[in-house]
């Protein structure tokens, strides 16, 4: 499922990038779901 995810998010991490602690928390909540 991660390699999924990372596809998905591998457009919005350049963005969440930014901010870093959102990244972190939107991966765990998408992992948990």
């Amino acid at each position: 499922m991660q390699a999924t995810w990372s596809d998905s998010e591998s457009n919005q991490s350049s963005e969440k990038e930014s901010n870093g602690t959102d990244l972190s928390n939107s991966k765990k909540i998408k992992i948990n779901k």
